[in-house]
């Protein structure tokens, strides 16, 4: 029991309903019983029903877990039915009690249900009080609670079950004591079953994996979301959680496609998940395409994810464009892939880019940021100019036809003609040939 509040004392008489809430924040069991003993009745009538002083103690001291104050309000409350669960204020305060993990108060509360014996169908359905708790990660309260509420029927706003909500936030715990009591075969309101609501889960990589591990003996790892197609590996690799692709991994398919196309693989190169790109790459098809004619080379080059580039690439067709004609390091180029991993994929993909891409790429990022393109280039130029040279080398040094082997040049007499000099080919087979040199000799000629 705490000390009498100041502050308590300090209101007036007429204030006994505002002191009475007061005294439930603060957990002053006195003050409260004082108030309690003086006023047991504060019920406002119609509407304002809600807002009496006793009910927003008991919202308060719940809230708060101050079991005590809790104890007083509820043995001042007559439940009778549903409707005066909810108009006596233990709806709220068990709710809230659940959502905050103060299970003495969640006790207490379900205390003053008639009867006192668990019945899924007498608390009120409007509030998913096993949810609060399962969400929260509470396991004593979802102890408590399971005996009253139904996992398989109840669901928050987004149409999540208690177990949906545990896996979601990671609580591994609050899965294990949920899972032999709910449906499994269940989905959410984006068409999501429980394996890919903890695959999607924004919990701790830690966190993720263990509830993956405590649900893949009920669940099937290649069943897929309504929403767009994608399994729960999919779903692993796009929250960049290699450990849980890895569990999920042996028990998965992944060929398997999404409404655009994508495979696991091509997930892991838009996300830059060069672990799970390695991961996946034995047991995957490196150019399978998704919709838009696009492998998943060709994916790490549009998100300029230059790691995912360099292990998809011995494997990989660079060559063949997507659906828009353009090919890997066309598309780590183009004017849609600018981020800050953009010149490094480029660099890697240099190989497959013409002279005049390379000259381009260059000239906007820089050699510093392109190495490899710049040493390509030079290379090139360099092959150029040792081809251009041995094309010279074994050029002809005139461009004058060459003497045949019967010409003066050569110094041999052909006929019994000496050379004279003039450089005019004799000896030629050809009957015009042997007139010119029947002059050059100055014979007669002979008749043709």
């Amino acid at each position: 029991m705490s000390a009498p509040s100041t502050l308590l004392h300090g209101l007036p008489p007429e204030s006994a309903g505002a002191r009475l809430v007061a005294a439930a924040a603060v957990g002053d069991t006195e003050i409260a019983r004082e108030i309690l003993a003086k006023c047991p009745v504060f019920d406002e009538p119609g509407e304002n029903a809600w807002n009496s002083p006793d009910r927003k103690a008991f919202f308060v001291a719940a809230q708060e877990g101050h079991a005590e104050i809790v104890r007083l309000l509820c043995e001042r409350v007559k439940i009778k039915d549903e409707g005066d669960f909810h108009v006596g204020g233990l709806g709220i305060a068990l709710f809230v009690a659940a959502m905050r993990g103060h299970a003495d108060c969640v006790r207490l509360v379900l205390s003053v249900v008639p009867g006192q014996r668990p019945d899924r169908k007498w608390l009120p359905q409007s509030l998913d009080f096993l949810g609060a708790a399962a969400g929260a990660g509470h396991a004593e309260c979802v102890k408590l609670l399971l005996p009253w509420c139904d996992p398989r029927s109840l669901r928050n706003s987004e149409g999540m079950t208690a177990l949906m909500l545990a896996a979601w936030r990671g609580h591994a715990e609050c899965v294990k004591i949920l899972i032999p009591e709910s449906d499994l075969s269940q989905v959410d309101d984006q068409g999501r079953p429980v394996l890919s609501v903890a695959a999607e889960s924004g919990s701790a990589a830690d966190s993720r994996a263990e509830v993956i591990r405590l649900l893949l003996p009920w669940c099937d790892a290649r069943r897929a979301s309504l929403r767009d197609r994608s399994t729960p590996l999919m779903d692993a690799i796009d929250m960049g959680d290699i450990e849980a692709a890895r569990v999920l991994l042996p028990a998965s398919d992944p060929g398997a496609r999404t409404l655009t196309g994508g495979t696991a693989l091509i997930h892991a190169a838009e996300s830059g998940n060069a672990d799970a790109i390695r991961l996946l790459i034995p047991v995957s098809d490196l150019n399978a395409r998704d919709d838009q004619g696009r492998n998943a080379l060709q994916a790490a080059a549009l998100n300029g994810a230059a790691e995912c580039a360099r292990a998809l690439l011995p494997g990989s067709d660079a060559k063949t464009p997507d659906r828009w004609g353009r090919a890997a390091f066309q598309l780590a180029v183009s004017d849609g892939a600018r981020y800050e991993g953009t010149p490094a994929c480029a660099d890697v993909l240099a190989a497959f880019a013409t002279p005049e891409e390379l000259e381009a790429a260059l000239n906007e990022f820089g050699p510093k940021k392109m190495p490899h393109a710049a040493a390509l280039r030079e290379s090139r130029i360099l092959g150029a100019e040792m081809i251009a040279k041995k094309g010279r080398q074994e050029k002809p040094e005139s461009d004058e036809p060459q003497a045949a082997p019967n010409d003066r040049g050569s110094g041999r007499v052909s006929d019994g003609v000496e050379p004279t000099g003039s450089g005019e080919k004799e000896g030629i087979d050809s009957d015009f040939g042997e007139k010119r040199t029947d002059r050059q000799a100055g014979r007669k000629p002979r008749a043709l």
